[in-house]
């Protein structure tokens, strides 16, 4: 029953990302909006990137459920192994252990003697075998070794005494678990364990544009949604400072919007500046390609994941008890 690939739970903070608060109430003032582009801009941008840590929340909450079902369907799985263990060779571990013994004394090891005494002298080793298959059945032998006196006319035997003979009779192993298996199953032995459903990966859904920033983020790791916070948390910052400036008048002559990116290395940087609703909409670019290279990041991860793991060989089976 063991798969040779197994599903890994997937990394996850534990507890939701609380969204950041914009540094003042002109962004939900009309009239300050509508007076001030740049202030609209960066309101926005920060709406936004409270709609990225929504995201990522839903994302961590599936993730969290998924690692809890996941740990379940295991535990399930690995009962079931030790189910069909106990029921096809006779090894009974983990949650049926108890059965061990009833496999062991009344079906593998189990000895009975013939149903009737029969002549000491004409009773070789071949026809006590067949006494035993004639009294219990093929797949029953002879125990050499366990020859007794009875009294002749006893049936079951009278051991102890008498001018006849008797001797045990054993399964063999292969008739022992071809009688232990079906007791096992029915309603006498023990009911077979429901797995449930095998959990599918969530998927994180990148149908939202966001927002933001001039910081370049380099080693994100596929699936680490706290990595992805970090982004926006960084971001909330930068945008939120930008904002208090704004408003207060503080913002220094020439500071560039919070998704400004320098020049590339000998290019000419343009002395007119961008038109506002430029701005914009190199803001939500900016932030849309952060965002799709961080889901391709983790949706390439969980899939390298996988393909690992189909390669790995099934577990080392359990060693039978001593």
């Amino acid at each position: 029953m063991w798969r040779s690939t197994e599903p890994a739970a997937l990394p996850t903070p534990t507890g939701a990302f609380q969204p950041i608060p914009p540094p003042s109430t002109g962004c939900s003032d009309p009239a300050k909006l509508n007076a001030d582009p740049n202030l609209a801009a960066s309101c926005s941008c920060q709406a936004a990137t409270n709609s990225t840590i929504a995201l990522v929340n839903t994302y961590v909450g599936q993730v969290e459920k998924y690692n809890s079902a996941l740990t379940a369907y295991e535990a399930a799985t690995f009962k079931l192994h030790a189910y069909e263990r106990c029921a096809s060779d006779g090894y009974c571990l983990g949650d049926y252990s108890t059965y061990q013994a009833v496999f062991d004394n009344n079906y593998k090891n189990q000895q009975l003697y013939t149903k009737s005494a029969f002549g000491c002298t004409t009773a070789n080793q071949s026809l006590r075998d067949g006494y035993c298959k004639t009294d219990y059945g093929n797949g029953w032998n002879y125990v050499p070794g366990t020859d007794v006196n009875a009294y002749c006319t006893s049936s079951p035997p009278n051991v102890g005494g008498g001018t006849c003979c008797t001797n045990k009779c054993q399964r063999s192993l292969t008739q022992a678990l071809s009688e232990w298996k079906p007791y096992f199953r029915s309603s006498s032995g023990a009911p077979e364990p429901y797995v449930p459903p095998e959990p599918q990966i969530p998927e994180f859904d990148a149908q939202i544009a966001i927002t933001c920033c001039s910081q370049t983020f380099d080693n994100i790791s596929a699936g680490n949604t706290v990595k992805i916070y970090d982004i926006t948390q960084q971001c909330s910052a930068e945008v939120n400072k930008y904002i208090t400036d704004v408003e207060n008048g503080t913002l220094p002559p020439g500071t560039l919007p919070p998704n400004y990116y320098a020049p590339a290395p000998g290019a000419e940087p343009s002395d007119e500046p961008a038109p506002e609703g430029l701005q914009l909409f190199a803001i939500v670019l900016i932030i849309v390609a952060v965002v799709v290279f961080i889901i391709m990041m983790i949706w390439v991860g969980v899939r390298l994941r996988k393909r690992s793991q189909k390669k790995t060989s099934a577990p080392t089976p359990l060693a039978p008890p001593s």
